[in-house]
């Protein structure tokens, strides 16, 4: 009876891969089809197939479970909070990726932009300052810091160098670097270091565009379509 049947694909499902025992379903058939093998047929693979989903949902299930993955989705889940201005979840959910991964200096870089977006100073640079102790050699972790200390020049200076000698390959801090020196009317640095990106990064669209910005809110608009223009092709 199909019981039998379905008893018997279970343990070919145990023992072999799902597509195997489809293969194998057809293995000892007579010559002589059994009667309703159609729908026995259509039951053992709605069967197949309701098991599959339920491996991969069940499997899905553990995976979320996994501390790295769990602390990937409150750190976001955080930042999300913080965007929206709702402080009391974003703080909860940063220090949850704090609890699962305490050396993780991300998880402190949310929680310091969560205190100096309050204008909680001080804890928050105690915050940037565990973040940088465990940067160690994490260039993303310097350019980040460069980010969160936008409105101290020096340090977000010292932070995106850092971030550059680390991983001369990035462009992004070239470009913040040059935001932060633009800032600071140091225009001669600043384009300079709009160019290096360029060259660092020769297939980035977003490098054109910066450098043609920098022309265009300083009047040099032939030089800000010739960037513009190359932005186009670069899309």
């Amino acid at each position: 009876d199909t019981n039998a049947i379905l008893s018997q694909v279970r343990h070919y499902l145990n023992t072999y891969e799902p597509d195997m025992v489809i293969a194998m379903m057809g293995i000892n058939d007579d010559a002589n089809p059994y009667p309703r093998r159609g729908e026995y047929l259509f039951e053992i693979k709605k069967f197949i197939r309701g098991l599959r989903t339920y491996k991969l949902a069940k499997l899905l299930s553990l995976r979320m479970r996994e501390p790295s993955v769990l602390k990937d989705l409150y750190f976001k889940q955080g930042w999300y909070y913080l965007e929206i201005e709702r402080y009391d979840e974003a703080e909860e959910m940063f220090n949850k990726a704090r609890e699962l991964a305490p050396s993780d200096a991300m998880a402190y870089i949310g929680l310091g932009c969560f205190y100096d977006k309050q204008g909680m100073h001080s804890p928050a640079e105690e915050m940037f300052k565990k973040a940088e102790v465990l940067a160690s050699d994490n260039a993303q972790i310097y350019l980040e810091l460069g980010a969160a200390y936008y409105d101290k020049p020096l340090v977000a200076e010292e932070m995106l160098k850092k971030a550059m000698k680390l991983n001369p390959k990035n462009y992004q801090p070239y470009c913040d670097l040059a935001q932060l020196y633009q800032n600071s009317r140091r225009l001669e640095e600043a384009e300079e270091l709009f160019k290096q990106a360029i060259k660092v990064a020769p297939d980035k669209m977003e490098t054109y565009l910066q450098l043609g910005w920098f022309y265009y809110e300083h009047g040099r608009f032939l030089e800000a379509e010739d960037m513009f223009t190359r932005a186009i092709e670069k899309d």
